[in-house]
């Protein structure tokens, strides 16, 4: 305890330059738990630039030897680095985000008697489509191991997907926020599908790929924008083999209103992963009143109803993808009604202080 806070020590093995749900939800959970705690995020130390919407207004602890994202020791450093780490300062909390910082955690918690929270973002065990070969069956093992069997204090989820499975926990719903930016109105450029997120087997872009050729029969000039990092290569491949260069834009990826201002220009947003949290881009497409196409995976069949506030499909259906796309160029009746239906689910949704004041109350039940 300092200054009458709590000393809550935050691990994520993966930060910034890599952007996803996990580093946006723990930098904005971070920033709104200040008032109730003194915090400090502790990861990897990952060469490259934290974007200026994301510069830390917390304290952040890079630990080990700096290393490039794919460098393939680095979440074993970052485990042996972030225990001693643990061991060596005083917290009153130890707080986990998904995946692998479960074990530091827990095993710091257990020799320092210490409570540890661990936070859950997404998980392909609901949804077994993304276990594949030996790498897919030891990555399934692992997440069932510190998702659903390991003990902690107390065990949140972002998703309501994630509350049907059987665990050793209790597991406690906590969403991810909003981020409420208001922007001017941007009138939509006609037959155009936005992506936003990390270029990532994952996130079902091959599937989105070949929605779009299919789509392109009916709608001739319909074009695709990719807005994300990962891997580039990969898609590049793709591209050219299903000749769509021309009608493929890949941006880097884009952060606050001008993310908002591209996604109210396009003309539908689409998300085809395999197995999601709950998306914070999902909201984003939500405040911005474009059309929305998604798996029906994680959280997002709980945010959206099918036919009323997004068009839901499951996950590598391309054809349904296709569909959907074609419906909603074609039917503005439809798009009015889904985008109208999807902004007053958001206006009701919790903002970032509501979720940290929440995240607050369990920790203060665990002292």
């Amino acid at each position: 305890m300092k200054n009458g806070k709590l000393k809550v020590a935050i691990l994520i093995d993966t930060w910034f330059p890599v952007i996803g749900g996990g580093q946006t939800h723990v930098h904005y959970l971070a920033k709104y738990l200040k008032k109730y705690c003194d915090v400090e995020i502790l990861t990897s130390n990952q060469k490259g630039l934290i974007p200026k919407e994301f510069y830390p207004a917390y304290k952040i602890k890079k630990l080990g030897p700096a290393v490039s994202t794919n460098h393939p020791f680095r979440r074993i450093m970052f485990l042996i680095f972030s225990f001693l780490y643990l061991l060596s300062h005083d917290h009153d909390l130890i707080h986990a985000q998904a995946f692998i910082s479960g074990f530091p955690a827990k095993l710091a918690s257990l020799v320092k008697h210490k409570p540890v929270i661990y936070t859950v973002h997404g998980t392909g065990l609901v949804n077994s489509l993304i276990y594949k070969g030996i790498g897919g069956i030891g990555k399934k093992y692992l997440e069932k191991i510190l998702l659903l069997k390991m003990k902690y204090d107390a065990q949140i989820s972002v998703s309501r997907d994630f509350l049907r499975l059987q665990n050793n926990n209790k597991v406690i719903y906590i969403p991810n926020g909003k981020t409420q930016l208001k922007t001017i109105k941007f009138k939509k450029i006609p037959n155009t599908v936005l992506y936003i997120g990390r270029i990532h087997p994952q996130k079902g872009i091959n599937i989105l790929l070949k929605a779009v050729v299919d789509a392109q029969i009916t709608v001739q000039d319909l074009n695709l924008t990719i807005v994300g990092s990962g891997e580039l290569n990969n898609l590049k491949n793709t591209l050219n083999k299903l000749e769509l260069n021309k009608y493929v834009k890949i941006r880097n990826p884009i952060y606050g209103k001008e993310l908002l201002k591209i996604i109210k220009q396009h003309s539908i947003f689409v998300l085809p992963s395999f197995y999601e949290g709950q998306p914070i881009t999902l909201l984003e497409a939500m405040e911005a009143k474009t059309p929305i196409v998604a798996s029906n995976v994680g959280d997002i069949p709980f945010l959206l109803k099918n036919n009323n506030s997004g068009l839901l499909i499951k996950p590598n259906d391309w054809k349904g993808i296709s569909n959907a796309i074609i419906k909603l160029l074609t039917s503005k009746k439809l798009s009015q009604k889904l985008t109208k239906n999807a902004y007053h689910i958001y206006l009701k949704h919790d903002n970032w202080q509501n979720v940290a004041y929440k995240t607050y109350q369990l920790y203060s039940n665990l002292r």
